[in-house]
């Protein structure tokens, strides 16, 4: 009787390891392609964020920029500075004299 009952047991415990197994080994292929893709989207998730960090910076130093160019608008001498070299501006009675280098 007992050798039967443990025939039994034997046999639900090598059913119960066989599904156990198969879940087991289930679970590790998912994990496993779950990691091996998780890896390539981190690689390409880091580019993605070396390059943004990058743009990011540019973009800093150019808001830097121009607002020190905005900040110096404020002087009358900057004014004068822009009109000159941008518009060609004179004060009346000055003479602007144009000078042309030829390149070789």
């Amino acid at each position: 009787m007992i050798a039967r009952w443990l025939a039994r047991l034997m046999a639900r415990v090598n059913f119960f390891y066989g599904v156990f197994s198969i879940i087991s080994l289930i679970f590790f292929i998912y994990t496993l392609s779950i990691g091996i893709n998780g890896f390539f989207r981190y690689n390409n998730f880091h580019k993605e964020f070396v390059g943004k960090s990058r743009k990011f910076v540019e973009l800093k130093k150019r808001q830097d920029q121009i607002n020190r160019m905005l900040a110096s608008l404020e002087d009358k001498s900057s004014w004068e500075m822009l009109s000159r070299k941008h518009l060609h501006m004179v004060y009346p009675g000055e003479e602007m004299f144009h000078f042309y280098h030829e390149r070789n």
